[in-house]
């Protein structure tokens, strides 16, 4: 039996993009979730402000959306603004610390030392095919963590959405420089962390000695 995989979804600039039908999902993105569905035993937990319209009515709209079975999305964080503090606390909760886990989403708050595992849409266009690809590629890749690897994957991921940012025309060259400054400031402090795969939680936490 297949190993399962979290992920952790945004929906809006994920699976819709910016200028979409409000409170619709875009049956090409659902698509390609549903592809991956094929691939990998997938747990998808939602991260997203839609959390607030509850897990069935969110089942109900991927279904609507042309997903085959609702079963693949399983939670919901506690959380209905997304971001990197509601994902730790529901691997905590549900003792997934150490399992195969990723993130999907169109901002890139508080993830900090999740980097190796977040694949970043731009929401102009959700997860389109290169978003797609560059998960299944991580999943492939990531099942066992390995330090210098993962660590690999979380700087090739921040020099992505560096680029990314750089070609922001919507952004001043302020605005680039400020956002840029602060990513490499907080990646050189996780990626160089001697516990870095325990802050990111992809291994459990040593247990501490006893002393005597």
């Amino acid at each position: 039996m297949k190993q399962r995989i979290t992920i952790f979804l945004d929906i809006d600039g994920v699976m819709n993009r910016y200028g979409f039908k409000q409170d619709k999902l875009d049956p090409k993105l659902v698509a390609h979730l549903e592809w991956l569905s094929t691939r990998w035993t997938l747990s998808v937990v939602t991260n997203s402000a839609w959390n607030s319209y509850g897990l069935e009515r969110i089942r109900a709209a991927f279904v609507a959306a042309g997903l085959k079975s609702s079963r693949i999305i399983t939670g919901m964080t506690n959380s209905n603004g997304g971001g990197g503090g509601p994902v730790r606390q529901y691997l905590r909760d549900h003792d997934l610390v150490g399992t195969p886990f990723f993130i999907v989403d169109d901002s890139t708050h508080d993830y900090g030392e999740m980097w190796c595992r977040l694949v970043h849409c731009d929401g102009r266009k959700g997860f389109d095919v290169g978003a797609l690809k560059n998960l299944d590629q991580m999943i492939g890749h990531c099942h066992t963590p390995e330090s210098q690897r993962d660590r690999r994957q979380a700087l090739t991921n921040l020099g992505e959405y560096c680029f990314w940012l750089m070609k922001a025309d919507w952004l001043s060259f302020e605005e680039k420089e400020r956002h840029i400054y602060t990513l490499m400031e907080s990646g050189a402090r996780f990626l160089t962390a001697p516990n870095f795969l325990e802050a990111a939680m992809l291994v459990k936490a040593a247990s501490p000695k006893s002393e005597g």
